[in-house]
Order: structure tokens, then sequence, then C-alpha cells
């Protein structure tokens, strides 16, 4: 008794896995700056409106691959970043927590990422 397998299937299916590992890191960075942009627009909608400046110097910092720091970047005439004073409040002006809703908006969008547009 003879017993023939037909290969040709699997090794077209490894060599597409292949190729797919080979382009994952890109096809991820790709989706993780589709993430990060969209978390961006978010911050900038939750700042407040009276802080223009502010919503105009949200930035989208990729030192990685898989990293992203996203914020406002203006800063006072004394140089202290403007964003923490709208997020935690002055002694004459109250908290707008704008980081936390942003945060919670991007936990949210990260449930959306596409595994399937990595490989």
């Amino acid at each position: 008794m003879a017993v023939a397998f037909r290969t040709s299937e699997l090794l077209d299916v490894a060599e597409q896995l292949r190729q797919a590992a080979a382009q994952a890191e890109t096809n991820l960075a790709d989706e993780m700056d589709g993430w990060a942009d969209a978390t961006a627009d978010v911050m900038r909608d939750e700042i407040p409106v009276l802080s223009a400046e502010t919503r105009d110097s949200v930035t989208v910092n990729r030192p990685g691959p898989l990293v992203a720091t996203i914020g406002p970047t203006n800063r006072d005439d004394s140089g202290r970043p403007v964003g923490f004073f709208i997020n935690y409040g002055t002694g004459r002006q109250g908290p707008d927590d704008f980081i936390g809703r942003t945060a919670a908006a991007a936990r949210d969008a990260a449930a959306n990422f596409d595994v399937g547009a990595v490989l």
C-alpha cells in the first residue's frame, strides 16, 4: 500500500506565513500610527475650547515602533507646561481632566486594533 501526500498547498501556506512575519513589524507600526493619530485627535477634542493654543500644540512622538507619547507641548512664559495646569487646575481654575478622558478613549480604541492587518 502506497501513501502519497500533496505538500504544495502546505508549502504555499508556509511561504505566506514567512512573508507575513517579515511584514509584521511594519504592519504593526502602521496600525500603531493610526491609533496614535486617532488618540491625538481625541485629545484635541477633549482640551477646552478656550485653550486653542494648547489644542494646536498636541503632537505625537514615536520614539519606537510600539511607543507613542501624545500630548500638548506649549509652555507658559515661565516655561511650565500649560496642559498640566489645564488638566490638574490652578488656584484660580478648577481641573479639567482631558488626559484621563483621552486615556479612556485610547484604551477603548485599542480594543479595535486590527490584528488581521498585522498578519
